[in-house]
């Protein structure tokens, strides 16, 4: 029996590793490949422990074998996942930077949103799938531009030049969730560039092989023709063709992906950005969960930054209600590298 738990704790590692390299590349072992590794470590810590309680001086090459697997797999996390090295470099917040706040409230919330948002100071709020009817201009302290676009609730202490949205189509004619994404170009004043930045909501059938969704979402906001809402010479909100096919270049993509932000799967639609980090692997330290709530594995709302720009923080931020944590991400804009 010792023996079966070893072996069991160094399956477990080895079915973790197995998913990660290659299981995106192969449909059917897509899941595998989204396997939390914090939840890797639990179960090949508790069989290695049985090992070793139910025959402690019997197979002790096997017993070895799961300590060290074990070993390994809570290495990585903590090294590679979690970066806790990072607990020892939190500073103060950067003041030069944008804070961004992205929360998919899943179809309503129970909670006051500004009390829990507005005490974060960001300068950009967005809510995907709010509550019907509700006002979030207050989650900002000094709003300036309310976008309110289904399912997306955008407030920026920023103006909004212009913004477009569109239905990415995926999963077939038929699917209830078909994604979504908008963008939306701020005046980042002070002489820079406007700032672009893209929202998606990505469909979350698990049945859809991750590659093929997002090389999908890629093509289709390339392509895309159709019309924006923009503000005139004397500030009036009119709609109009867009002048050149596809969404602008952005500087920042989030929200939900519906997909695991470490995954390659998530690399067409980045490209549309050039070089784009992640902010929390740039930045994050410790659990980076977003879902459940309650016990968040699995890290599948996230942010991610073009080269011009530089994050300097990003955390995950409890609301108290709905299925998923929301995100705040801090970027520094033109501190690039």
């Amino acid at each position: 029996m010792g023996g079966a738990f070893a072996l069991g704790a160094v399956g477990t590692a080895a079915i973790w590793g197995f998913g990660r390299a290659l299981g995106e590349h192969i449909p059917r072992w897509q899941k595998a490949a989204w396997a939390p590794t914090e939840a890797a470590v639990v179960v090949a810590c508790l069989l290695t422990l049985s090992a070793w309680a139910v025959a402690p001086r019997k197979r002790r090459a096997a017993h070895r074998a799961a300590l060290g697997a074990t070993v390994a797999l809570a290495a990585w996390l903590m090294l590679g996942e979690w970066r806790v090295w990072r607990w020892l470099d939190q500073g103060a917040r950067d003041p030069a930077a944008l804070r961004i706040v992205y929360w998919n409230a899943t179809n309503g919330h129970t909670v006051d949103v500004t009390d829990k948002v507005a005490p974060l100071g960001a300068g950009l709020v967005i809510i995907a799938n709010g509550r019907y009817g509700e006002d979030y201009a207050s989650v900002v302290r000094q709003p300036v531009s309310y976008v309110d676009y289904y399912p997306f609730d955008v407030v920026s202490e920023w103006p909004v030049r212009r913004w477009g949205a569109t239905l990415l189509g995926l999963g077939g004619e038929r699917a209830e969730d078909p994604g979504r994404a908008m963008y939306l170009e701020l005046d980042a004043g002070q002489g820079r560039a406007p700032l672009v930045v893209w929202v998606v909501d990505m469909p979350s059938d698990l049945s859809l092989d991750r590659r093929s969704m997002f090389a999908q979402a890629a093509h289709h906001l390339a392509e895309w023709s159709g019309e924006e809402w923009a503000y005139d010479e004397i500030g009036r909100r009119v709609r109009r063709e867009v002048s050149a096919p596809g969404f602008p270049t952005p500087d920042i993509v989030l929200g939900d992906f519906n997909t695991p932000r470490r995954s390659g799967a998530l690399s067409p639609l980045l490209r549309s950005g050039g070089t784009m980090r992640d902010a929390f692997g740039a930045t994050g330290v410790g659990p980076q969960g977003t879902f459940p709530r309650e016990w968040p594995l699995w890290a599948i709302d996230g942010a991610f930054v073009s080269g011009s720009h530089k994050p300097t923080a990003a955390t995950t931020q409890d609301f108290g209600a709905g299925s998923h944590r929301g995100i705040m991400v801090d970027v520094r804009l033109g501190a690039g590298d």
